[in-house]
């Protein structure tokens, strides 16, 4: 008996040594609906990161990584959120999903007082509106990439543009600020065609057919993820892109994963066009490298941001000497770290990384078995990110 309560002892003592050995990350993201391909890129540039931090001893401990499938369903990102810190003592959240996802999931990270790195989804709302202590953007925001597009319009020739998105917050947000910004410098374009789509679309064909009937000079394309794929794929059927030239924000994954169905010309924006940082970065470049060694694939723009958010949370837990999730979370207020796209820093007021916009136009090289964008435009977040006068006032009349 006395033998039987030496060796539970034993057991529970080794238990919670190990326990004390571990530091357990959540990632909790959409594996299974519209931003799957985000998620799938974003996730293994996560354990890349992970085992890299492990590897190098930076640490002390061994982080241990946990992902949660919320598809694209706010109430269970919610909930899968509270539940990885408090069944597994996740003492940090990385991920995030489409915007309303990423809102939702972050009213749990208020509530429990865990910093949420957000990696995907990138509504301004997520930080401005609804910002709070502990929520941390790792790409431009909704507003940055609109005033992105919207500086780009200026340079291009056409002026009678036509617009679909999905219809949910984020989309109707672009494009307000797109009108918004038209207004305000008196540029000669104009929005003649506004159509809207559900998430999850499987049939673009009638939209399609009412596009080239409107005969738009160009296409502004807010559609993203897997809709995208499809319209594009539809599209081209259709010989739709050697009538209407296309702008719009894809991911690079979507031109390595199927280049017939990206059509080269169209021109996009990224969150983090490797080929561009590979070449500038040291950091990158054997990021780049080892991604491509670990999955015979190259990183998509969600991928950058993830290792970036990991990159964050390091340099954060250096600062602050712990894990604890309030001491990190003050850390990373403010913080400035070496990333894959440079030395940047994290904006106080809103947890907002000062990342670039890059805005190019998908070509064909030599160097890629796929077309990437060149020439590139990196356009700085401080010359797009809302001031703090506009910052102030969305609060105010939120409250």
């Amino acid at each position: 008996m006395a033998r039987h309560l030496l060796l539970g002892i034993v057991i529970l003592m080794h238990t919670c040594v190990c326990a004390q050995d571990k530091i357990v990350l959540g990632f909790v993201a959409d594996f299974s609906a519209n931003s799957k391909d985000f998620t799938k890129s974003a996730f293994e540039s996560a354990k890349l990161a992970v085992k890299r931090i492990n590897d190098s001893g930076q640490v002390g401990k061994t982080l241990v990584l946990i992902e949660k499938d919320g598809g694209n369903d706010p109430e269970r990102h919610y909930r899968l959120f509270k539940e990885v810190v408090r069944e597994h003592n996740a003492v940090a959240i990385f991920g995030g999903a489409a915007s309303n996802n990423v809102i939702r999931a972050s009213q749990a990270a208020r509530e429990l007082e865990i910093p949420y790195l957000v990696s995907l989804g990138n509504s301004s709302v997520i930080t401005v509106e609804k910002g709070h202590p502990f929520v941390f953007q790792f790409q431009p925001d909704s507003w940055m990439e609109a005033s992105a597009q919207s500086v780009v319009l200026t340079m291009l020739p056409w002026k009678r543009f036509a617009w679909v998105g999905p219809d949910y917050g984020w989309a109707r947000t672009l494009l307000n600020h797109y009108k918004s910004h038209i207004r305000k410098t008196g540029m000669k374009k104009e929005i003649v065609f506004e159509r809207w789509h559900k998430m999850d679309t499987l049939d673009f064909t009638s939209l399609i057919d009412e596009l080239l009937a409107q005969k738009p000079e160009a296409l502004i394309l807010g559609t993203w993820g897997e809709d995208l794929m499809r319209f594009y794929t539809q599209a081209n059927k259709k010989g739709f892109f050697k009538v209407i030239p296309s702008i719009g924000h894809f991911s690079l994954s979507h031109s390595i994963r199927s280049k017939e169905e990206i059509p080269v010309g169209v021109w996009g924006y990224s969150r983090g066009p490797f080929h561009h940082l590979a070449d500038r970065y040291a950091l990158a470049s054997e990021f780049t490298k080892e991604y491509l060694e670990a999955y015979g694939l190259y990183p998509n723009g969600f991928g950058v941001t993830s290792y970036d958010s990991f990159l964050a949370w390091l340099e954060a837990y250096k600062q602050a000497g712990s894990e604890h999730p309030k001491k990190l979370a003050g850390a990373l207020r403010k913080l400035e770290f070496e990333s894959l796209r440079g030395n940047l820093y994290i904006r106080e007021n809103t947890g907002q990384l000062n990342c670039p916009v890059y805005y190019g136009r998908l070509t064909q090289t030599d160097k890629y078995p796929f077309p990437v964008f060149k020439p590139i435009y990196a356009l700085k977040a401080e010359q797009l990110w809302m001031s703090d006068l506009d910052i102030a006032n969305r609060r105010k009349n939120q409250q």
